[in-house]
């Protein structure tokens, strides 16, 4: 890596190390939790933390991973990648079958939009304010949740939701195959394993009938993709990593996050190296989402004789998110929808009164720059330290068979397990960020330490890491709040995280895996 990279990828990964470091600390001592009063609007209040216990968690945290490095060496890799994944779809699939939960709000929009366009009924595309004309790229997953019921059955949601656990499945899959690519560690990627079979919150939410989890997925095996072509793998794989991202954009419109954090680092990579066969790889990643989204929507547009409209505009989503709401900061406060009726469903009027609602906003916050810091601080703390990240919320608060739900499910959900499983989410999350956190330390060090090589595919893994997490954070800083947007990226997290412990719980003399970037080269940083 070159010096420019270094600096630039240094930058972000220093700030995120020191914002993960407050949101641990902060942590110890608070989380936002979703008040038990009116629970289905969830209206997200701080709850003051016993530190004691907090730190106890912790601590329990770090006991784990210290006793972990004493065994690991004993697990053969392969054994303990193939434990992880089969442990995830198995108790993945007992979840889905044993909470038994039909899909509500947009989830449901989506699924019975499908249902009637199986049965030739184009009707919800048609209405000109049709959830699909206010949310046009919700197309994406209406295709693949059409394809699944015409597989599967009309209203089959148990299949959609295996489906889902076959996504984080694959998930999983990316985050150790990115692990072992960019670290050469086979240290690192049996704490990978561990960091995914401890992680619970993704496999609740399989019952969530969204893109969130097809669409990381595929962004994770996109950068896969991009560090296999850096390590020398054919050069053909930029199509396939276009695709990835392509697929990951229309599934979930958040897909652009990771996308443009590998356009960003890859464009780095072209700038620093004159590497001039990264543009293919450039023009792939950008293309893929493009065609991708524009092809869907032109052929639902042309199979049910409808013309979609470009929807609620971003600038209504940018104001919404600067305002106040009833569940917390930022959070959703229903003005997209007012916005754009007001407007009669057109959305260049709307983006207008979004556009004078932002100036005032931003007026406000000028004239008191306290209440600007509170506002952003208490809409942070809302998303990041609500630690569950509402994995519980999203099955107790849809309707379900009530015949076919297990009573393990029910105590999960309304029981005697629910405080105890979301202590334990707490004092997971607690641990992930201090790792995370260090691991950036670490990160930072590397970077700025003078005669040490850095490898191409660990740094550009790594700086991948950093860049998506902060294009997330400040995209939900600034764009609408949710927490239960934010727990794919405890999978993005985990890679960095993983490789800070493989290497701060190494036993002198008994560890022999090398991470790429120890390596140290003679002469100038190269």
């Amino acid at each position: 890596m070159k010096r420019i990279e270094r600096i630039l990828i240094g930058i972000v990964a220093f700030f995120l190390a020191l914002l993960f470091l407050y949101l641990f600390g902060y942590g110890l001592l608070k989380t936002s939790v979703i008040a038990e009063k009116g629970y289905i609007s969830e209206p997200i209040v701080e709850r003051a933390d016993n530190l004691l216990e907090s730190i106890g968690m912790f601590l329990c945290g770090l006991f784990i991973l210290w006793f972990f490095g004493k065994i690991e060496k004993q697990l053969p890799l392969r054994a303990t990648i193939g434990i992880a994944l089969t442990l995830t779809l198995v108790v993945g699939i007992f979840w889905v079958c044993a909470a038994r939960t039909y899909p509500r709000a947009d989830a449901n929009s989506i699924a019975v939009a499908a249902q009637r366009i199986i049965s030739n009924n184009f009707s919800e595309l048609r209405r000109a304010g049709g959830y699909f004309n206010q949310h046009p790229y919700q197309v994406g997953f209406l295709s693949i949740s059409e394809i699944l019921q015409r597989i599967f059955g009309s209203a089959n949601y148990l299949a959609l939701q295996i489906f889902n656990v076959v996504c984080l499945t694959l998930a999983y899959g990316g985050v150790l195959r990115l692990t072992w690519l960019m670290s050469d560690s086979q240290r690192a990627t049996r704490y990978a394993a561990l960091f995914l079979l401890l992680c619970i919150q993704p496999v609740l939410y399989c019952t969530f009938l969204y893109g969130n989890i097809l669409s990381i997925a595929c962004s994770l095996w996109a950068a896969v993709v991009v560090v296999s072509i850096i390590k020398g793998k054919s050069k053909w794989l930029f199509l396939v990593a276009g695709l990835l991202c392509g697929l990951s954009v229309l599934y979930k419109p958040n897909g652009w996050l990771p996308t443009i954090a590998l356009l960003i680092v890859s464009c780095l990579w072209l700038l620093s190296e004159k590497q001039w066969r990264v543009l293919p790889l450039l023009a792939a990643l950008a293309l893929g989402p493009v065609l991708l989204t524009g092809g869907v929507k032109a052929l639902y547009q042309a199979r049910g004789n409808a013309d979609l409209s470009k929807g609620v505009p971003m600038t209504a989503y940018l104001a919404m998110g600067l305002q106040e709401s009833s569940r917390a900061p930022g959070w959703y406060n229903e003005y997209v929808d007012r916005v754009y009726k007001a407007a009669d469903y057109n959305p260049e009027k709307a983006s207008e009164r979004a556009v004078k609602n932002i100036r005032m906003r931003l007026e406000e916050f000028a004239k008191d720059p306290a209440y600007a810091f509170s506002f952003f601080h208490e809409k942070m703390t809302s998303q990041w330290n609500e630690t569950t990240f509402e994995a519980i919320w999203i099955s107790k608060t849809c309707q379900y068979d009530k015949k076919a739900r297990l009573p393990f499910a029910k105590e999960v959900l309304n029981g005697q397990l629910r405080q105890p499983l979301e202590s334990y989410m707490e004092g997971y999350t607690l641990t992930l960020y201090f790792c995370f956190a260090v691991g950036l330390g670490l990160f930072c060090w590397e970077l700025f330490a003078k005669k040490r090589a850095i490898q191409r595919w660990y740094g550009f893994g790594m700086g991948y890491l950093a860049v998506t997490t902060m294009g997330a954070f400040i995209y939900h800083m600034i764009f609408e709040a949710k927490s239960q947007y934010l727990f794919i990226y405890l999978l993005v997290m985990i890679p960095l995280a993983a490789t800070a412990v493989s290497r701060l719980t190494v036993r002198p003399g008994h560890d022999t895996d090398v991470l790429q970037s120890d390596i140290a080269m003679s002469g100038a940083d190269r």
